[in-house]
């Protein structure tokens, strides 16, 4: 299986992008807070106790509550892309490593957040693992917070976000020091429409690669029964 998480500051199109995959055959999609598009049964559950308690933390305002939901996020994750590990290719809205690291400052802020953070990172890496490559989806943060229509996310100021985005620009060059391609793709002039299909054509490359790589050991076995014949 190739995994491909598709990361970016809020409003940049994740969620709607990776939806629009569905289609495609040998790809499989998970979400990391869109919980009603989730097929486990415990996942569906145990995600809608989790964005309730996210939407309750976000409406009286009670930062470190809304950052231990987004974080509890993570349980019905687990046991979504536990459902799907047999797939080609699999393409995830978020990164159960790279986003909890972004936003840990915004709900953890100033000493607090640096002194959980390695800890928080060095857990996460014990029980996930970073994918195959990555699709950056980059925007300014003005333009982020001008798309956000509902103004709810407490992390949703301009300030936070350039916080933000400057954690996972950070985060997004130390991946591609470890190895990891990593498609960059900038949002800020293009459509969502635009932008949906060069994911689109990105995803497809992958999955002709990827299957390629499965035939590919059959060959051998092939040219030597052409040659006994």
């Amino acid at each position: 299986m190739h995994k491909v998480s598709i990361v970016g500051i809020d409003n940049t199109g994740k969620s709607s992008i990776v939806n629009s995959l569905n289609g495609i055959e040998g790809v499989e999609t998970i979400h990391l807070t869109t919980v009603q598009n989730n097929n486990s049964y415990i996942a569906k559950h145990t995600g809608n106790i989790v964005y309730y308690l996210a939407k309750f933390g976000e409406r009286n305002k009670l930062r470190r509550l809304t950052g231990l939901s987004y974080l509890l996020h993570l349980v019905p994750y687990a046991f979504e892309q536990a459902t799907k590990n047999n797939c080609g290719v699999l393409v995830s809205d978020r990164d159960p490593i790279i986003d909890p690291l972004c936003y840990v400052h915004s709900y953890l802020p100033g000493i607090t957040g640096k002194v959980i953070k390695p800890v928080l990172e060095k857990r996460l890496k014990t029980f996930f693992s970073l994918p195959d490559s990555f699709i950056y989806l980059t925007s300014t943060p003005e333009l982020s917070a001008d798309r956000d229509t509902e103004k709810s996310q407490l992390h949703g100021k301009v300030r936070k976000i350039r916080r933000i985005n400057k954690i996972l620009n950070q985060e997004m060059l130390l991946i591609e020091n470890e190895g990891i391609p990593v498609k960059r793709i900038d949002t800020n002039e293009k459509s969502l429409e635009d932008v949906t299909i060069e994911v689109h054509d990105h995803i497809k490359s992958i999955c002709f690669s990827t299957s390629n790589e499965v035939l590919q050991p059959a060959l051998p076995s092939l040219d030597l029964v052409q040659t006994t014949n």
